[in-house]
């Protein structure tokens, strides 16, 4: 079999609404086309939910000063009104339906959510994004003990894609996306007349998956070793609030021991405690960017038995967590301050043994 159709088989399993290595998420569709017509669905599951959900799938988007075509969906309250603004940036070889489920919940508590797709995605990989992704991802997959088995178990992942990612294409090209999609959002033209007219301009939020929590970690604030990969102020300033979702510390990717100083608005960084890194690296490892912060405002959650695909998931663990969350996007999105009060106090009454373990300083 050769390596394209074996690729093939190996990600139509991996693949689902949990996704795969840096790509979990919702079921990767194919589509393509201008603009889908949005789709309705019921009101979410989240604590609070009051909103229908309609979803802007396939838009396909053209950054002129890059040449560069890519999709976006996004998740928005059917009612009209103006809304808090989140985008999420996916992991490595997913794309723009990377955590589905947790983006309709947001969106059915009274948010915009807003997903590029970015140019290392397995199903829409750009032609200018490096050589060797998808083989790199599938002889993770593959890896001598079982599909994910290494991963899950925190056993030495695999060097070929740790390297890979290293590449300072991967960060560049995210961060163009993302300023591009926010200066559409500024000017409230060219995604969709619906979408802009429920956005609330300036003070976005920024969320991220693996590498999109990488990405969203630095537009918070952590400063790279070098410093013409960092993303420009003008940038930075966009957003109010971050949330990275299994991120990285420092030892790759240009983070070092005092990358994280610089990050002041309020952050909150997640990961579980089967959530090992590509290096064997281990979950406290991903919590750095949150104990080398600036204090204040700062959380961090850690979910029982969550490995890196579980994020997106049903259950116990799941549904606390999206609560925090919203908690979380409320208090520095949506201005609702008693949210912020809840959470703090979540945090300082929480321990260990909860299901999901909050701090904050």
């Amino acid at each position: 079999m050769d390596l394209l159709n074996k690729t093939n088989k190996v990600m139509a399993h991996a693949i689902g609404r949990r996704g795969f290595l840096f790509a979990a998420g919702a079921t990767l569709l194919y589509g393509a086309g201008a603009h889908a017509a949005p789709a309705t669905s019921g009101l979410a599951t989240a604590s609070g939910a009051k909103y229908a959900v309609k979803t802007l799938n396939n838009v396909s988007l053209t950054d002129p000063s890059r040449g560069r075509t890519f999709l976006l969906r996004a998740y928005y309250p059917e009612a009209p009104g103006n809304y808090p603004t989140i985008i999420f940036s996916h992991g490595f070889g997913a794309d723009m339906s990377a955590f589905d489920q947790t983006s309709r919940d947001w969106a059915a508590r009274g948010y915009v959510i807003v997903h590029p797709t970015h140019a290392d995605s397995f199903r829409y990989l750009d032609p200018a994004a490096p050589p060797g992704g998808k083989e790199a991802l599938l002889q993770l997959v593959l890896g001598r003990k079982g599909p994910l088995r290494r991963l899950r178990s925190g056993q030495n992942g695999d060097a070929r894609l740790a390297a890979l990612l290293e590449n300072p294409f991967y960060l560049s090209s995210r961060l163009a996306d993302i300023a591009f999609v926010v200066s559409l959002l500024d000017a409230g033209s060219g995604i969709d007349n619906n979408l802009h007219a429920r956005v609330r301009r300036g003070g976005y939020g920024m969320a991220g998956h693996s590498l999109g929590a990488y990405t969203s970690a630095v537009i918070a604030g952590a400063r790279l070793a070098t410093p013409e990969r960092n993303p420009s102020p003008s940038l930075m300033a966009k957003f109010s609030a971050v949330m990275a979702i299994s991120s990285q510390g420092s030892g790759s990717m240009d983070l070092t021991p005092d990358s994280f100083g610089a990050i002041t608005r309020p952050f909150f960084a997640i990961t579980g405690t089967q959530d090992w890194g590509l290096n064997g690296d281990t979950p406290e490892w991903r919590l750095e960017p949150y104990y080398k912060c600036a204090p204040g405002n700062k959380f961090a959650a850690v979910v029982q038995d969550f490995n890196h695909l579980s994020f997106d998931s049903d259950g116990e663990g799941s549904a606390a967590l999206r609560s925090m969350q919203l908690e979380f996007w409320d208090a520095w999105l949506g201005r609702k301050w008693q949210a912020g009060n809840q959470l703090l106090a979540t945090a300082k009454s929480s321990t260990p043994a909860d299901t999901v373990w909050l701090r904050t300083r």
